[in-house]
């Protein structure tokens, strides 16, 4: 559920590319290195986050 959370801080384009939504990516990027996710599946792409890795990761935590 942690994940999730964070997660939504992502798709928050009001502090895009702020602070809070660097720090939830890299979180989950970290995350999903420790659960052993395609590390090439990119986690932002054009500033959006991408649901089908994104899902990945909350699916394995």
């Amino acid at each position: 559920m942690g994940v999730l959370e964070l997660s939504r801080f992502m798709f928050d384009g009001r502090d895009s590319g702020g602070v809070v939504p660097n720090a939830a990516s890299a979180v989950i990027r970290a995350l999903g290195k420790q659960l052993v996710i395609d590390g090439h599946a990119p986690l932002i792409r054009g500033g959006r986050p991408v649901r089908e890795t994104l899902a990945r990761v909350v699916v394995a935590s």
